[in-house]
């Protein structure tokens, strides 16, 4: 079953309170005690790890952040609570647009609300409201070359020159980079000058021992018109980080093109044969203290990959299937056992959009911290971590999208929102226009390769149409049309539409236009259920050893978002990037459902909480094993007793052991066979010295702890009896340390 109900925008920035304060609490806690009351202590306190630090949210709107308490002795945690938001007046926009909407919503009157609420196909209503006063009200500005200034770059350039001098290698690199982000190699009277301030880059990031980042450098400035006369430089410099990085073929090949390269620099006739005899110099040396072999990197054989990926859903593990009943939708089913620690998913995103509140931090394509900034071309708003990003970005979506993002961050519309645009801008017009039969009238097809690029297979997500109420479906195709309104100041319609000047504010919509606009109609309602946000593990470098999951993006996994949801979920997911992984967090036998949380989890909240919570904005009763049973809370379950597994392995019954206990031999009540529970308590005591083992390493070794971790909850499971409060704290260790193998980054 996908996820129900949830409210697209929350009426604030995401990640933020409705107040726009995010209230963190921070309390300095002990860690609990890990075993049992009898060999060994039994937890007498413990705090409960929330979903979204350790799982994050399934879906992104819902204007709110948990925050976990991790173990960690001692340890400063940031609690955020929740804020509940009411489903009443729903409405997917805020702030800045927030204000035209209720303008053109009070402009709507009885009767054409009435008429609208008759209306069957969504393309009738979007041209209904399209036809409405003030629909098209909102200032949409384009804006190009947002922020390049050559004369700004220069100035840069010149303070990163004089830094250098001074060896200040850091502020130089900083100013080269600023230099960067203000020029534009697209201005044929500054590109020179451009690609000069990457040469200049390369040469602190030489003398900061960041060698494959100057390479990047290099090679960038080399193959963007560098001048000829000056390549010998580059070069040189390439050929010494080669050296550096012990690559002496490819540093032999390097100092053999500054050879060459030399004849065609402006240096005197005695400068330049110094220069290539020292290089001559070099290379006899290289060649006698080195037996270089060239190595042929395009015919090096890699490392066989067993294939293990299930043959219709490439992103899962073929032990996994998906099934379809009328009650349950769509969800994950194991064809064979799971063992914890297993690979369940690995996938990449259908689309992912970073948080504005990164842009200077964060790669805007792939989510990875920056450590060396490629710049957009036209704007200095977006930055990439690479060339290859930034190619595959500008000739994408954000040729699109950067004329219009200014307008986008100023209306202030989610991320969610965002992500419905980005899907029609990551493909050109003529995409839609191709499959413009099948995606309207055969979405429910069936889909025979089912992967993140397949957007068909993304179509068919579900988005709950024909429960929605008609004040929700108005307030999505205001949205839409507002959307659609910023495509108009863009290239992406001119082709096939009137100029924008003369159509950004008309009524009239086009064939391509309606087309566009159904689609990010129905993105808007699958996102709204399906998208994941995508986090990022903050270190803070200080005594207290702080962790903080920052929520930096969105994104939309296909496979993933068929799993469905149990508040004792069997998986957990991390990021690398914007790549989710997720893993087993449990045990999951054959046959058996496997389910991931999204957000209620039975450790941290008491059923009839994750019950309305889940009801209200998924729009389904949870039937997990936690909720039938209504399994107790981390804080409800009693310390003085153990519930021990029966040693009868086709027995599913458990003993019960408190402080008063004196026997050794116990009958089980529903087999009536006896159990020496000696061997269980002297894996309870084993467990206790794996554990601290285990956690001594974490932040230092985290793949290290995840073994021993593993190894505890394997015990435990053969041992005890779920719900359990070591259990519980075991997993949440496991899962910390998946965390720490994702997305982190230490700040000091």
């Amino acid at each position: 079953m996908e996820p129900m109900e949830l409210n697209l925008i929350s009426g604030t920035r995401p990640g933020t309170y409705r107040d726009e304060q995010t209230r963190k609490d921070e309390v300095s806690v002990s860690p609990p005690e890990f075993g049992s009351p009898f060999l060994i202590k039994l937890s007498a306190f413990s705090l409960p790890v929330f979903p979204s630090k350790i799982n994050g949210f399934r879906l992104l709107a819902f204007g709110f952040q948990l925050a976990s308490e991790l173990w960690s002795p001692p340890l400063l945690v940031r609690r955020e609570e929740w804020c509940a938001l009411r489903m009443a007046n729903f409405s997917p926009v805020k702030n800045d647009l927030k204000h035209f909407h209720n303008e053109f919503r009070a402009s709507v009157t009885e009767q054409q609300f009435k008429q609208f609420k008759a209306l069957k196909s969504n393309k009738k209503k979007i041209l209904f409201v399209a036809r409405l006063e003030k629909c098209f009200t909102y200032p949409v500005r384009a804006q190009i070359n947002q922020g390049k200034n050559f004369e700004e770059a220069k100035l840069m350039k010149n303070k990163g020159n004089i830094e250098f001098q001074k060896e200040n290698y850091f502020s130089a690199f900083w100013f080269y980079s600023q230099a960067i982000l203000k020029s534009s190699l697209n201005d044929p009277g500054a590109s020179e000058e451009s690609v000069v301030y990457f040469a200049n880059r390369s040469a602190c990031l030489y003398h900061m021992k960041k060698y494959e980042l100057a390479l990047k450098d290099i090679d960038f400035a080399l193959k963007n018109n560098y001048p000829v006369h000056l390549s010998h430089k580059l070069l040189d410099r390439k050929a010494r980080c080669f050296l550096a990085l012990k690559k002496h073929d490819l540093a032999i090949k390097a100092f053999r093109s500054t050879i060459s390269a030399l004849d065609e620099s402006k240096l005197s006739t005695e400068k330049r044969q110094k220069w290539q005899k020292d290089i001559q110099i070099m290379l006899l040396m290289l060649q006698k203290n080195h037996q270089v072999k060239f190595t042929d990197t395009k015919g090096e054989s890699k490392k066989e990959i067993k294939n293990t990926c299930n043959s219709k859903y490439e992103a899962m593990k073929a032990n996994i299937d998906i099934e379809y009943s009328q009650k349950m939708g769509r969800y994950a089913r194991a064809k064979s056992d799971i063992k914890a620690g297993d690979i369940v998913l690995v996938e990449e995103p259908h689309c992912a959009l970073l948080l504005d509140t990164y842009r200077e931090t964060h790669c805007h394509n792939c989510f990875k911290r920056i450590e060396v900034l490629y710049p957009c071309t036209t704007c200095d708003q977006i930055m990439f971590c690479s060339e290859k990003c930034a190619a595959y970005a500008i000739s994408t979506y954000h040729q699109t999208e950067c004329p219009i993002l200014s307008t986008l961050w100023k209306a202030n519309v989610s991320v969610v929102c965002l992500m419905a645009l980005r899907m029609i801008t990551q493909h050109p017009i003529e995409f839609f226009l191709q499959k413009k039969n099948n995606l309207l009238n055969n979405r429910k097809n069936q889909i025979e390769e089912y992967h993140s690029s397949n957007y068909e297979a993304v179509c068919t997500l579900i988005g709950h149409e024909s429960e929605r109420e008609p004040e929700d479906m108005m307030n999505r195709i205001f949205l839409t049309l507002f959307l659609l309104q910023c495509l108009r100041k863009t290239s992406y319609l001119q082709k096939n539409s009137t100029p924008s000047n003369e159509n950004e504010k008309s009524n009239h919509l086009n064939d391509e236009e309606i087309l566009i606009a159904q689609l990010i109609l129905h993105h808007l309602q699958i996102l709204q259920f399906n998208a994941h946000e995508v986090s990022e593990l903050v270190i803070q470098n200080n005594k207290t050893q702080t962790l903080d999951s920052k929520f930096i993006g969105g994104a939309l996994y296909p496979t993933l978002a068929l799993f469905n949801h149990s508040c004792n979920p069997g998986v957990v997911r991390y990021f690398k990037g914007t790549k989710v992984i997720v893993r087993a967090i449990r045990n999951i036998r054959a046959g058996e459902m496997v389910d991931e949380n999204y957000g209620p989890i039975f450790a941290t909240t008491k059923k009839f909480e994750r019950q309305q919570t889940l009801q209200e904005r998924y729009w389904f009763t949870c039937e997990c094993e936690a909720c039938i049973n209504n399994w107790p809370t981390v804080d409800e379950m009693n310390n003085a007793i153990i519930r021990l597994r029966c040693t009868n392995t086709k027995c599913h019954g458990f003993i019960s052991l408190d402080p008063n206990n004196d026997q050794f031999f116990i009958k089980c009540k529903l087999c009536l066979e006896n159990n020496n529970i000696l061997k269980a308590l002297k894996t309870l005591q084993e467990t206790d010295d794996m554990f601290i083992e285990a956690k001594n390493s974490e932040k230092s070794n985290p793949e290290k702890a995840l073994k021993e971790f593993l190894r505890i909850l394997k015990s435990l499971d053969t041992t005890l009896v779920l719900p359990s409060k070591d259990y519980y704290i075991c997993q949440e260790e496991i899962r910390t340390c998946y965390l720490m193998m994702g997305n982190r980054f230490q700040q000091n």
